[in-house]
């Protein structure tokens, strides 16, 4: 079994006190039931290494604690360095790393997306052909990147307008593959460091998430960051004029479960309703109909220039 070392995006802590800025970093270590290979396991930091974003700091301590079998929970503590045998001249204070190419690091995640068919198409229904409530969610993979280039300087309206935003182009990311509109969130654009003037060079941190379309049937696919809700309620637009009125059963009672919609505001099953809601788009399934928001900001990713 191979040791793998994964770092913690929860957990991490920094602090300043008398000797300065300190921080420490966690990583998960897994396939080894020994201490000295927990600590040395690849991707694990060794002691004098620099924080993956704040230059100023150097890992100092690191501490291998077993959590299970073959598993570890290894603890890097940085500190700021005194002197020069850190590799710096404290009198100059210049960032050793702006000069460094770009660069990028890769994490895996994964999240919960509702679903109403199975990988083969199959809608997910009761024998009684009749929707799970409440709705069937399965896990997707996803990818977190941190690209880390030079910059002459810190654009911050940039770095505002495209956080949260989500790609209107085809993005080719690095060489690495060419990801359609609706793949690529951008997550964040920030300096890696601290900044004492605004026109200093200084290495800035763009992270990203790349999710797989959604896949609707029948050839169509969804953006994968766009809300999708089943279309219920306890109201239809069935009335006079198109008004919501409530839903009632055969013997004239209020409904107090909701019914199934079928995208414009009537029952699902029939033509009824008033119109789609404004924004929305409609995801009709043989169960069920869905409406679709756009739910993130859209921006061209081209702009900037990963590469």
């Amino acid at each position: 079994m191979a040791i793998t070392a994964k770092r913690r995006t929860i957990g991490e802590s920094s602090s300043f006190g008398p000797r300065g800025e300190t921080a420490s970093l966690i990583w998960d270590v897994d396939g080894t039931d020994n201490s000295l290979l927990a600590r040395t396991a690849p991707g694990i930091p060794q002691r004098l290494q620099r924080h993956p974003s704040n230059y100023k700091l150097v890992a100092d301590v690191i501490s291998p604690s077993a959590v299970g079998p073959k598993s570890w929970s290894v603890r890097v503590d940085y500190i700021t360095p005194a002197g020069t045998e850190f590799g710096f001249d404290e009198a100059q204070d210049v960032d050793p790393t702006l000069d460094d190419p770009p660069e990028v690091e890769f994490q895996i995640g994964n999240k919960s997306v509702m679903i109403d068919r199975d990988i083969h198409g199959n809608p997910l229904v009761t024998s009684c052909y009749t929707p799970y409530d409440p709705h069937q969610t399965r896990d997707i993979t996803t990818m977190f990147a941190t690209y880390r280039r030079t910059e002459s300087t810190f654009n911050v309206k940039q770095a505002l307008e495209y956080s949260n935003s989500v790609n209107t182009d085809r993005f080719n990311f690095l060489g690495f593959n060419t990801f359609e509109p609706g793949e690529v969130k951008c997550i964040s654009i920030q300096p890696a460091g601290v900044i004492r003037k605004a026109d200093e060079r200084l290495r800035m941190e763009y992270t990203f998430e790349f999710s797989e379309l959604i896949d609707l049937g029948s050839g169509q696919k969804d953006g994968a960051y766009n809300l999708r809700v089943k279309d219920e309620g306890v109201y239809t637009t069935t009335g006079t004029g198109g008004n919501p009125v409530l839903v009632k059963d055969d013997e004239g009672n209020q409904m107090i479960e909701p019914v199934l919609l079928n995208g414009k505001g009537g029952e699902f099953g029939t033509s009824d309703g008033a119109g789609t809601p404004a924004g929305a788009l409609v995801d009709m399934e043989q169960e069920a109909a869905y409406l679709v928001w756009e739910n993130y900001k859209k921006k061209p990713f081209g702009i900037l220039r990963i590469e």
